[in-house]
C-alpha cells in the first residue's frame, strides 16, 4: 500500500525574511509556512532496493542516495522497520558496513530519528581527546529547554549516562553554567508580554564599563542570556545597543573568552535571526582553507524539515552566491551528491 507522508516545513521563496523574522523559536512551536508533500513511496519497496543496492560487490550509492534523501524522517523510520522485517537485519548497521568516510556520516545521520540525531552530536562531541564546544554551543543555542530536555532523554536511552553528567565531565565554569542556564531557563516560553522594567535592569547589570573581572562579567551574561525567553532578550539587545552605542554581541567579545563567549554569541545570533545565524555557520565551514563537512552535514540534515529554505535563502541574501552552489564548489563524490539531495529536497 503506498503511504503519502506530510512533512510540515516552511516554504522557500524570495522575500521570505520579510515573511518571518528569523526568531529562532519559530522553527520548533509554530509551523508558519505550507505543507510539503513528501514523495509517495512505500516502504517495503524501499527497503528491497536499498537490500538490492548493497548486494554484492561494492554498493550501488546512487540508488541509495536517491532514497534516502528523497524521503521524510518519517519515512526513513518506516523503511528501517520494513527492513528489518524483511531481512531480519538492521539497516542502519548494513549501510555502516557498505559505506565510508563523510557519505557514510551523512547517510547514518539522515536514518536518525532528530532527538537521536542531537544526541549523537553532542555525544561525539564530547568524546575522545579535547571537546567540540562549539557543536555544543550550536545545539544549545537554538532549542528550547522542553527540545533539549527531550534530546536528554534519548542521550541516556543510547549512552546509559545522562547528558548533564557528560557535559560536567567536559565542560566547566561559566561555560558549564550557561549551559545548565538554557535548560533550567525560559527561553521556549513564546508569550508575547516582555517586563520593559527587568529589560531595563538587565541593561543595567550588563554595563560594559569594565567594571567586573572576567569570571564575574561572563556570570552577569548568564544569569540573563540564559534564564530570559527569546523575545525578552531581543528587546535587552536593542536597549542595550541604544544606551551604550555598540552591540551586545561587541560586549561579549571584549569582555568575555572562549568557549562562554562562543556560546553567548550564538545565543544572541540566533535569537536575533536563526536563519542568518546558520548561513554563517555554514559559510564558515566552507570558507578558507578546507571544509568541515560535519559541520554541514549537521546543519542541513538537522534542519532540513525545519527551516532550511529559509536558511538557503539568507545564506545567498548575506554572501551572493547560493548555497548549493558554493556546496558544490567544496564537496564531491557520492558525499556531495548526497548533501546537495538534501538541500534542494
Amino acid at each position: 500500500m503506498l503511504l503519502l507522508y506530510v512533512c510540515l516545513v516552511w516554504f522557500s521563496g524570495k522575500g521570505m525574511a520579510e515573511e518571518n523574522p528569523g526568531n529562532w523559536w519559530d522553527g520548533w512551536d509554530q509551523y508558519k509556512g505550507i505543507a510539503k508533500i513528501g514523495q509517495v513511496a512505500d516502504p517495503k519497496e524501499d527497503a528491497k532496493k536499498l537490500h538490492n543496492a548493497m548486494e554484492g560487490w561494492g554498493a550501488d550509492k546512487t540508488t541509495i542516495n536517491n532514497i534516502l534523501t528523497g524521503r521524510t524522517n518519517m519515512q526513513r523510520q518506516e523503511i528501517s522497520s520494513a527492513y528489518f522485517n524483511i531481512y531480519g537485519e538492521d539497516l542502519i548497521t548494513n549501510l555502516r558496513n557498505i559505506l565510508e568516510g563523510d557519505h557514510q556520516t551523512l547517510i547514518i545521520s539522515l536514518m536518525f530519528e532528530p532527538n537521536k540525531f542531537y544526541g549523537v552530536q553532542l555525544h561525539n562531541a564530547m568524546q575522545g581527546l579535547g571537546t567540540d564546544e562549539s557543536v555544543i554551543s550550536e545545539i544549545f543555542a537554538t532549542h528550547t529547554p522542553d527540545k533539549l530536555s527531550e534530546i536528554a532523554d534519548i542521550y541516556e536511552k543510547e549512552f546509559h549516562t545522562t547528558l548533564m553528567k557528560d557535559l560536567e565531565g567536559d565542560t566547566s565554569g561559566s561555560f558549564l553554567h550557561l549551559l545548565k542556564a538554557i535548560v533550567q531557563g525560559e527561553r521556549g516560553d513564546l508569550s508575547t508580554d516582555v517586563d520593559e522594567a527587568l529589560v531595563a535592569t538587565d541593561v543595567k547589570t550588563l554595563h560594559p564599563a569594565g567594571v567586573w573581572m572576567l569570571g564575574t562579567y561572563e556570570e552577569k551574561f548568564v544569569d540573563i542570556l540564559g534564564a530570559r525567553s527569546g523575545r525578552h532578550l531581543l528587546r535587552v539587545c536593542e536597549e542595550y545597543e541604544k544606551q551604550y552605542g555598540q552591540s551586545i554581541e561587541e560586549g561579549i567579545k571584549k569582555e568575555t573568552s572562549y568557549p562562554f563567549q562562543e556560546l553567548a554569541l550564538a545565543l544572541v545570533s540566533s535569537t536575533k535571526n536563526v536563519y542568518e545565524y546558520y548561513a554563517n555557520q555554514l559559510h564558515n565551514a566552507m570558507e578558507g582553507l578546507g571544509t568541515n563537512e560535519n559541520t554541514l552535514i549537521r546543519i542541513c540534515v538537522g534542519r532540513s524539515e525545519i527551516d532550511l529554505p529559509y536558511i538557503k535563502a539568507k545564506f545567498e541574501e548575506t554572501f551572493g552566491i547560493s548555497l548549493p552552489k558554493m556546496v558544490t564548489e567544496e564537496t564531491s563524490g557520492d558525499f556531495g551528491s548526497g548533501l546537495q539531495a538534501v538541500i534542494n529536497s
